[in-house]
């Protein structure tokens, strides 16, 4: 557990709001706009042949469902937790575009 919080404190101090812990998404709300968003960056994430070409981030995670929804068949669910202004609405958002 204390590994765990180390990652997600130095990738949350290097604006890295994202992390992977297999095939969960743990997403840090940081606060303050950031860079990596927008169409330019969820074509990136859209293009990346794999998860492990790209940096961890939402827009891979709502690519990888809809591409498993439309190619596969198959059903699909994204389950968005955390506190009270934890960025739960924002995130929503995000894998609904």
């Amino acid at each position: 557990e204390a590994s765990l919080l180390k990652i997600l404190s130095d990738r949350y101090a290097q604006d890295l709001p994202y992390t992977y812990i297999g095939p969960i998404l743990v997403a840090l709300n940081p606060l303050k706009p950031l860079a990596d968003y927008g169409e330019q960056a969820a074509s990136r994430y859209r293009k990346a042949a794999s998860r492990a070409d790209v940096a961890p981030h939402i827009y891979r995670v709502a690519h990888e469902c809809f591409a498993e929804m439309v190619d596969e068949r198959m059903n699909q669910s994204v389950v968005v937790s955390g506190e009270s202004g934890a960025g739960k609405t924002e995130a929503t958002k995000i894998i609904l575009q």
